[in-house]
């Protein structure tokens, strides 16, 4: 999974490595790296749940599942992660 996080000298990290913290580097700029990280290394603290919200389709009446959450922290080895909502989607709300 890749996963976006912010490093001071990310651009310098770039151009002299292929790998940061043992996870290559996918992309870098400046202040982000992105790097394909294994998802057991990423520490979120977050809370989900599910409510029903009602829809009408042409006519017709129903409801539906919609996942809400909060994610209070998201880190890979210390590291803020930037793209958090897209991780914890993929992390924790997959088999949702």
């Amino acid at each position: 999974m890749i996963i976006q996080i912010a490093v001071e000298d990310a651009y310098k990290i770039g151009e002299n490595s292929e790998e940061f913290m043992g996870a290559p580097i996918d992309d870098y700029d400046d202040g982000v790296l992105w790097v394909v990280a294994d998802p057991a290394d990423i520490d979120i603290e977050a809370k989900w749940w599910q409510t029903k919200e009602p829809y009408e389709f042409w006519g017709e009446k129903g409801f539906e599942s919609v996942t809400e959450y909060e994610i209070y922290k998201c880190t890979w080895h210390g590291y803020v992660v930037l793209n958090e909502d897209e991780v914890f989607e993929k992390v924790e709300l997959e088999h949702v």
